[in-house]
């Protein structure tokens, strides 16, 4: 579930293959994230990689 993202490093979660976590938007402030920066609970993740990749990805945030 979402739950297990957050506060969790991003090195540490195992998104699909080809995927990668392009920016982070957090209350105002918009940033692009490194291995070590944790999700939070009300963040706005903006991913991109393969298409292939959507369903499992939305596992991962726990997206219908």
């Amino acid at each position: 579930n979402a739950n297990s993202v957050v506060h969790k490093p991003l090195r540490d979660i195992k998104f699909p293959s080809g995927s990668m976590v392009a920016a982070i938007q957090r209350g105002e402030e918009v940033f692009v994230p490194g291995g070590y920066d944790l999700i939070e609970a009300d963040d706005t993740v903006i991913m991109i990689g393969p298409a292939s990749g959507e369903k499992q990805l939305r596992k991962v945030f726990s997206v219908k």
